[in-house]
């Protein structure tokens, strides 16, 4: 009894304070339900096989110019989607950047939800790159840093 009773006030306490365990392999990828640089409706759905995620500005800029110079396809070809995370960019620097993203040839689907990747694992610089089974189970989660070499997806 001792122990349950722990374990519900510690769940209460994580939920209550936002304490959060990050993603890990063997979670389910929560729902996801964006638009892309396009203002089109997106959500992920089961057959992406890998998830390219930017947190940041210069992990951002370098992941888009390595997939601008792969073609319009190759996030397709591979099964992957990338998301770029704007929420607390102020307006006027977001407008800049979802300009930019509109010239890009590849889809760049836009997080702009304050909680909406609070549980993702992240590393400054980096774009955290999950891979998903066909239910969009998490198998492996990677750090690819875009100035470093290709990125680690390949169908």
């Amino acid at each position: 009894m001792k122990i349950t009773l722990s374990l519900f006030v510690l769940a209460l306490l994580s939920s209550t304070l936002g304490l959060r365990a990050e993603l890990q392999p063997g979670d389910a990828l929560p729902p996801i339900a964006v638009k892309d640089q396009h203002k089109v409706d997106v959500s992920l759905e089961p057959g992406v096989q890998y998830l390219l995620v930017s947190f940041d500005m210069p992990a951002g800029k370098a992941a888009n110019k390595f997939l601008e110079e792969q073609g319009a396809d190759f996030l397709s070809q591979n099964k992957a989607v990338f998301l770029s995370n704007i929420f607390g960019m102020p307006w006027v620097g977001r407008k800049f950047a979802l300009s930019k993203m509109r010239d890009y040839p590849h889809r760049i689907l836009i997080a702009n939800d304050e909680h909406l990747l609070d549980d993702f694992p992240k590393k400054e610089s980096q774009i955290t790159v999950f891979e998903l089974d066909e239910t969009l189970q998490i198998i492996a989660v990677e750090f690819w840093d875009p100035k470093a070499g290709p990125a680690p997806i390949s169908d």
